[in-house]
């Protein structure tokens, strides 16, 4: 079960900012809001947050609720 923070209600369903930073075609849905290994916070799909992102819960990042 996922921790209460780490979920979060977002009014829209942005895309994957690793996907449009690198050009994917078409880029995919954001599944999470996470902060990344270089220390940045994006939307990112689930491949992006599991190549890219640190971890789920306060200070990490946060699935978005659909």
């Amino acid at each position: 079960m996922e921790e209460l923070d780490a979920v979060v209600h977002i009014g829209h369903e942005p895309l994957c900012q690793q996907c449009v930073k690198y050009d994917m075609v078409p880029p995919r849905k954001a599944e999470y809001n996470a902060r990344l290994t270089d220390g940045n916070w994006a939307y990112v799909c689930r491949g992006h947050f599991l190549l890219d992102g640190v971890g789920l819960g306060s200070g990490k990042g946060h699935k978005i609720a659909k």
